[in-house]
This record gives structure tokens, C-alpha cells and sequence, in this order.
């Protein structure tokens, strides 16, 4: 993937490298958005007895619906959350404070 962005850089292929950024940006938007419409149809199959599989994928759609605005910050804020800990590495977890 590296080399194909370098080889577009110097061929100056800018719309092709926009064009495949926001394909990229749009499917990992939209990755993010079905892993968690399908963790959320898991706690409505648990939730409600008889509500199994495509039921649940359907009821949880249907619960996500009305509050999509809701949805999408709640995504976009565990994005940034999930970002900042990749970012800081593991080693701020397994950090304590340590006095003498």
C-alpha cells in the first residue's frame, strides 16, 4: 500500500490518491459502524428472549435508527479513545506510580 501512494505521489496521480483515501475512509467508517451495530445486536439477542440472528441484527438496526447522530459520536468517540491509547502505547496502562 506504501509503495502504490509513493508510485501516485511521484506520477502526481492526486485525484487517484484522493479517490482511494476516501474509499478507504468511508469503508473504515463504515467497518466501525457494522462491528459495532452487530455488538449491539448481541445485547438485544441476550436481552430479549425469541430475538436470535438476523432478528437481532434487524431489532438493533431498528434501535439505532432514530438516534444515528448519537451513534456515529458515539463511534467517532471511541475512535479518538482507541487512537489516544494506540498512540501512547502499552506501556501507560501497565505504568504505576512507584515512591520510594
Amino acid at each position: 500500500m506504501t509503495a502504490l501512494l509513493v508510485f501516485l505521489m511521484i506520477k502526481q496521480y492526486f485525484a487517484s490518491l484522493l479517490v482511494e483515501s476516501l474509499l478507504l475512509l468511508v469503508a473504515s467508517i463504515f467497518l466501525v459502524y457494522l462491528s459495532l451495530l452487530c455488538s449491539l445486536s448481541v445485547v438485544v439477542a441476550v436481552a430479549e428472549p425469541g430475538c436470535h440472528g438476523a432478528g437481532a441484527v434487524g431489532r438493533a438496526w431498528r434501535l439505532v435508527k432514530g438516534k444515528r447522530r448519537r451513534f456515529m459520536l458515539f463511534i467517532s468517540a471511541t475512535g479518538v479513545l482507541a487512537r489516544r491509547r494506540l498512540l501512547a502505547g502499552p506501556h501507560v496502562l501497565s505504568r504505576q506510580d512507584v515512591r520510594p
